[in-house]
């Protein structure tokens, strides 16, 4: 039964993605926004109860931050280019959402050393942004300069994030 709850939450969280990355920029950036706060929440109330709330929000607020950073230089820099500042709330929802993964998808890692994670994170950071980009919602100026920026965040964002979460949650 629990590998059933993991695979379905796999799929919610993966369709999430794709209808944020699909949809998102399409006058839907709040709708998207709202609703990885609606799946983030229920996630936590889904985890190990010994994991504290504020502690929760906190990585929220660092997940939400960090990407906003990332794309907020690429923005900056015009590696990429969005229709409005408001898209890059559909941006942030990713980021949000991606910490539904951590507490039982990614406890696996938990224990990688940090160079192991720090591969998994450029090579998935890269894929998963090639295919948005890919998908809509982005125009890229510069695919070079684009994964490069995402290979290194991701590099240091992974690990970084593997660490941090798996110190204060219990599992």
């Amino acid at each position: 039964m629990e590998n059933v709850k993991l695979i379905l939450k796999f799929i919610i969280l993966n369709v999430f993605w794709f209808l944020c990355v699909k949809f998102g920029p399409t006058g839907l950036e709040v709708h998207f926004f709202i609703a990885s706060l609606i799946l983030i929440t229920l996630n936590f109330l889904t985890l190990n109860k010994s994991f504290n709330a504020l502690k929760y929000f906190i990585f929220v607020v660092f997940f939400a931050l960090f990407g906003a950073t990332q794309d907020g230089l690429m923005l900056w820099l015009g590696i990429i280019e969005l229709d409005s500042v408001r898209s890059l709330l559909w941006l942030i929802s990713l980021w949000v959402v991606f910490l539904g993964y951590f507490g039982d998808l990614l406890n696996r890692f938990k224990d990688f050393e940090v160079w192991k994670l720090s591969l998994l994170g450029a090579g998935g950071g890269m894929m998963a942004y090639y295919g948005g980009a890919n998908i809509g919602g982005i125009s890229v100026s510069s695919f070079p300069a684009y994964l490069t920026i995402v290979a290194v965040s991701w590099a240091i964002f992974f690990p970084l994030s593997i660490r941090l979460f798996y110190s204060h949650y219990k599992t």
